[in-house]
């Protein structure tokens, strides 16, 4: 059995011609992508500003998330194909995280995309990636950003997280992360120890802030490239 894997590829753009292109293609760059061999699912993002959730888009930096049917798949497009090779071009870097969803709540565009694979024996010790992604009701736009930084800084300052990111496909109402964690215990220390995530959660709920919601784990396979001349792990 084939194994799906997905990538969640960022790309950093030095200049304000790159940055023009880059841009251009969250409107025109689909095109390119429907007709790639064995790509089963791509979402083109923005990012927002700094490391966390922001309201502040990052013009510099764009991300590209796809579902390939399996790692020879994505290699290829990687290594060969010219639209990729044109993102490389206009780039001073990328890094690309290959994954294997082994969890998956909610939908993303009415459908759950990912194929869910079972979890290595000693992947607990491992670096886990998580997304989360939502549509945010448009009558809730306002009291949602009103409570995004206090959830933003409290992310950044855990334990145990090595990367962090927020994208969106639409700015202000399609909204996502991208986080990358020492270890499946390190997120749920997180998740479950931090009273800002604690509240912003049940108001999330109970103020029925999103239409549609998404909440994604996955194994960390392998990392390629350097963020912000770093390596993640």
């Amino acid at each position: 059995m084939q194994e799906q894997i997905t990538t969640v590829t960022f790309f950093k753009h030095p200049t304000l011609s790159s940055r023009l292109w880059a841009f251009a293609q969250m409107g025109i760059g689909g095109k390119s992508l429907s007709s790639v061999t064995d790509l089963a699912f791509f979402k083109l993002m923005g990012t927002g500003a700094g490391k966390g959730f922001s309201w502040i888009p990052d013009f510099s930096s764009y991300c590209l998330l796809a579902i390939w049917k399996d790692v020879a798949a994505a290699e290829s497009f990687f290594q060969h194909h010219p639209y990729f090779q044109t993102w490389k071009d206009k780039t001073t870097e990328q890094i690309t995280i290959y994954l294997k969803a082994t969890k998956v709540k909610g939908e993303w565009d009415a459908r759950q995309p990912f194929q869910i694979m079972e979890m290595d024996g000693d992947a607990p010790e491992k670096p886990i990636a998580v997304l989360t992604r939502a549509t945010i009701n448009k009558k809730r736009l306002l009291e949602f950003w009103r409570n995004v930084p206090q959830t933003s800084r409290a992310i950044q300052e855990a334990k145990g997280v090595l990367f962090l990111k927020g994208v969106g496909e639409l700015p202000w109402v399609q909204q996502a992360t991208v986080s990358v964690w020492t270890s499946k215990q390190a997120m749920r220390d997180y998740a479950y120890g931090s009273k800002a995530h604690r509240e912003v959660i049940q108001k999330t709920y109970a103020r029925g802030w999103y239409s549609e919601e998404m909440f994604a784990e996955f194994q960390v396979v392998n990392i390629v490239g350097k963020w912000e001349s770093k390596t993640i792990i």
